[in-house]
């Protein structure tokens, strides 16, 4: 839930610089077979997961497929009860850092959503 609240830490300025570059890769021979990277938070991060896990065996794809990642709250899941974890504001604990929504933004994905 709420993937575009997460955050990577490090320089913006070198995130967005990676980022771009991938997504931006494009094969000479035969543009369709490059590695697509998707602008859109929720489809970023299950890409950005996918590069933790091992997703060519068998125990990977199958931790792959079970992964469900969401833009804000999915409506199966609005009417439960929420489980508050405390923990530090990231500000704090970082110096440097960006949110998935802002890399979105600044790699060119516009929300469709109103008000976001």
């Amino acid at each position: 839930m709420n993937s575009e609240k997460a955050i990577i830490s490090g320089s913006k300025k070198v995130i967005l610089e990676k980022y771009k570059t991938r997504v931006n890769l494009k094969e000479k021979a035969n543009p369709e077979h490059s590695p697509y990277w998707s602008r859109r938070p929720d489809f970023l991060v299950k890409r950005i997961i996918r590069g933790m896990l091992p997703y060519r065996k068998p125990s990977g794809k199958a931790a792959y497929r079970r992964l469900r990642v969401y833009i804000g709250m999915p409506q199966e899941l609005s009417k439960s009860k929420l489980v508050e974890i405390e923990s530090k504001d990231p500000r704090t604990m970082y110096v440097n850092y960006i949110t998935i929504e802002e890399l979105s933004r600044l790699l060119g994905y516009e929300s469709k959503i109103v008000g976001r």
